[in-house]
Parts: C-alpha cells; sequence; structure tokens
C-alpha cells in the first residue's frame, strides 16, 4: 500500500469517526447536565465503543488490503499504530471544527461560565494584575477556533494512540515470506 492511499484510506476513515463523534456530541447536547447525568455518560460509552469498533474495522480492511497488494512486507505493529493515529487526526479537525461552531454560537455563555468558576479557585494564587491578565486570555481562548482546534487534534491523537495499542495488536499480520513479487506490480512502481 502506497502513501497516498494510506493516507486516503486514514482520511476516510476519520471523517466517518469524527462524524460520529460530532452526531453523539449532538446528542447530548439538549440534555441537562444535573437531570440526565446516567444518559450523557451512556452516548459517551456507545460513542466511544463506536468508534473503537469502526478503528478496528478500517484497520482490518487496511491491513487485508496491504497484504493482498505486498504479502512479502505484510502489516506490521507500527504501521497499524500510524493508520490509527492519522485517522484520528483527521477526527479531531472535525471535532475541532463541531467545538468552535459550538463554543461561539451555541454555547458560549455556558463556556464562559465554566471558565468563570475555574478561574475564581485561582483568584487567591495570584496577585492581582496576573490574575487579571490570566483570566482574560482564558476567556479569549477558550473561544479561539486555532485553539480549538489544535487542542481537538492532539487530544484524538494521544486518544488514537491509546486505542491503536491493542487494535494494532489484534491487526498485524505477519509477512508471506514465501510470496513471489509479482512483476507487474514492480514494473508498475518503477515507472
Amino acid at each position: 500500500m502506497d502513501k497516498k492511499s494510506f493516507w486516503y484510506e486514514a482520511l476516510k476513515a476519520g471523517t466517518i469517526i469524527g462524524l460520529v463523534l460530532v452526531g453523539f456530541g449532538l446528542l447530548t447536547q439538549p440534555l441537562d447536565a444535573e437531570t440526565q447525568k446516567v444518559w450523557i455518560t451512556i452516548l459517551n460509552v456507545a460513542g466511544w465503543t463506536l468508534t473503537i469498533v469502526l478503528l478496528y474495522g478500517f484497520t482490518r480492511k487496511v491491513a487485508a488490503t496491504s497484504i493482498t497488494l505486498a504479502p512479502n512486507q505484510g502489516f506490521s505493529f507500527s504501521r497499524g499504530v500510524g493508520f490509527i493515529v492519522a485517522s484520528m487526526l483527521f477526527a479531531g479537525v472535525i471535532m475541532g471544527v463541531y467545538s468552535t461552531i459550538m463554543s461561539n454560537f451555541f454555547i458560549k455563555e455556558q463556556v464562559l461560565a465554566t471558565v468563570d468558576d475555574l478561574m475564581v479557585l485561582y483568584q487567591d494564587m495570584l496577585p492581582d494584575q496576573t490574575f487579571d491578565q490570566a483570566y482574560a486570555m482564558a476567556r479569549r481562548s477558550v473561544l479561539n477556533p486555532f485553539y480549538i482546534t489544535v487542542s481537538s487534534v492532539i487530544t484524538n491523537c494521544f486518544v488514537g494512540l491509546l486505542i491503536a495499542l491493542p487494535v494494532a495488536s489484534l491487526t498485524r499480520r505477519e509477512a508471506n515470506l514465501f510470496s513471489q513479487n509479482n512483476d507487474s506490480q514492480t514494473t508498475s512502481k518503477n515507472e
């Protein structure tokens, strides 16, 4: 499997996983956090379970394609981890765009209220001028699209790495040492 098809498959997988996570995020939005805590937990667990199942399925598909195209190379553990992290990178971009839209247009007051509640904890720890600067920076950063998207990508890549460890070990395939390279495949690669 060449790099172009690897990244294309990661893009497809990440887009589908990102849309699934956005869908579950949209389902949890109308629920009140205090009275519906159980439903929010169930939806979050279902969303991440579906994400793991989808990552397993996409990684198996890429491993099977890789084995079909180049049986003498196999599909290593590291390629599986790389595929899953690349897929979660694209899912992180989609989740970052979703979070930016939600934070800036639909739940802006809730986000700023959360910052206010958190900054109360630091009020006595910092001098007044430093606290005012930190408070203003915190309020700006939680609504900044670049900050939200980058933090979403980093978070999803880290989660993808944790998911990738067991999934990649289940989907790795050993190389077939006795397979012959197909002459037409090697000729087309050289051209």
